[in-house]
């Protein structure tokens, strides 16, 4: 019965990743060391893919990001009211408008 459990919840993990790489694809921009999220395409996705979004536009400028780091991001879409840009470990996040730009440091 585990096994049977750990082979449906694998094949969910992966189908979930191919979703996000999907609507990754779809809301972000990305150059060598930026990427921007637009936030009017990022708010239809679902919770789980929005995280995931978030977790893969992190770690495609080099940083290994934690819930604490996703979650931080998420809140300048979900809760923004002209808060300074994050500072986190490898990547700094800010929001423009209708942007969510994830910056190498000394990137401007």
């Amino acid at each position: 019965a585990l096994a049977r459990t750990a082979q449906i919840i694998q094949d969910d993990v992966e189908y979930l990743e191919e979703q996000a790489s999907i609507a990754f694809n779809a809301v972000a921009k990305t150059q060598s060391e930026t990427v921007v999220i637009l936030i009017d395409r990022f708010i239809e996705l679902p919770k789980a893919l929005g995280s995931r979004v978030i977790h893969t536009a992190l770690s495609y400028l080099g940083a290994e990001p934690s819930k604490v780091q996703v979650d931080s991001v998420l809140g300048l879409v979900w809760n923004w009211h002209g808060q300074k840009p994050l500072t986190l470990p490898s990547v700094r996040v800010e929001r423009n408008s209708n942007e969510i730009i994830f910056k190498k440091p000394g990137v401007q």
